[in-house]
């Protein structure tokens, strides 16, 4: 009884890590904090995130996003899905099968990256990345 109760305590524990290390690209929890904080900023121009802005998906930023989805029919699934994007920006992108390129070009319409003729550096790869 007691390995049982063990081995239940250390796979309770050590869930989250393990859920979080294979998240998709669009997961909400698992994307890039710059993307966290144009969300947040987004949210709070429009009055519905009254948080700190921090780039961390959050509570505060999870009510927000809920009560903007419900708000505006879109559905809320705790991913960068199409319509949140389109709701959120105006922007048409399938964020987590976009390439590469797709996502620098769609960071730098948010104004998550600089605007530059310039070929993608490592920097911007990076913020196109899930995490930072």
């Amino acid at each position: 009884m007691k390995q049982w109760l063990i081995v239940m305590v250390f796979v309770t524990l050590l869930t989250p890590h393990f859920a979080l290390a294979n998240c998709s690209d669009a997961y909400l929890p698992c994307v890039n904090r710059k993307v966290i904080r144009a969300i947040q900023l987004n949210l709070q121009d429009r009055g519905v995130f009254k948080g700190k802005v921090t780039g961390k998906y959050d509570a505060p930023t999870e009510r927000a996003l809920k009560q903007f989805s419900k708000e505006n029919k879109v559905e809320f699934d705790r991913n960068l899905n199409k319509s949140l994007v389109k709701a959120l920006w105006g922007v048409e992108i399938d964020y987590e099968n976009a390439t590469p390129e797709e996502r620098i070009a769609f960071l730098k319409k948010i104004k998550v990256l600089k605007d530059s003729s310039a070929s993608p550096d490592s920097k911007e790869k990076n913020a196109a990345s899930t995490h930072e």
